[in-house]
């Protein structure tokens, strides 16, 4: 959601070296500087720090563009697979040819975002923010009343921090009754 945006999940959910090897000497990360419910540069740093270990990198394409691709064998061949054409979008010349047999998708923040325009935001004389990906008005804060749209996590997430950034009232504004899902 933000930049102090914090894992909203129980530690165990999501940590990779969650279990036995967690209680053995020499796991050193991150037991080391790790709350509860880590920021986000925390949880990236663990999983770069756990692909460095598993040896996972040299499998992991980012910033790039699968611009196509390719079955290679029939339906029922046991050695079909997958050929992807790959494109770099920070090497605009770089292309490669990648043979997979199974493809996983995770847009993450790369999604459209869904904005939209209410009547009256232009005579609104405040700062109108979206509070999402990283875009938190953090200098509007501070001595002032906010009304966040919205009931789910991020919703949440936005309220927490613009009360640890010392704004003086926060409302959660809903289409629903229910109370607020994070």
């Amino acid at each position: 959601a933000n930049k102090n945006s914090k894992l909203q999940t129980e530690f165990g959910s999501f940590h990779v070296w969650w279990g036995e090897e967690m209680v053995k000497e020499g796991v050193g990360y991150p037991t080391k500087d790790w709350g509860i419910w880590p920021r986000k540069e925390k949880v990236l740093e663990h999983f770069q720090f756990a692909a460095e270990q598993y040896g996972l990198l040299p499998h992991i394409r980012f910033n790039c563009n699968v611009a196509n691709i390719d079955t290679i064998g029939g339906k029922k061949d046991h050695g079909r697979y997958y050929m992807l054409g790959v494109q770099s979008l920070t090497d605009s010349g770089k292309s490669d040819q990648v043979p997979c047999s199974v493809i996983y998708n995770f847009p993450g923040s790369m999604t459209k975002n869904r904005i939209i325009d209410y009547p009256g935001e232009d005579e609104f004389d405040g700062h109108i923010g979206y509070g999402m990906n990283d875009d938190c008005p953090y200098e509007h804060l501070e001595g002032n009343t906010l009304a966040i749209l919205g009931n789910g996590a991020f919703a949440v997430e936005n309220a927490r921090t613009a009360i640890e950034y010392g704004a003086t009232k926060v409302y959660m504004v809903t289409r629903r009754k229910n109370l607020a899902s994070p």
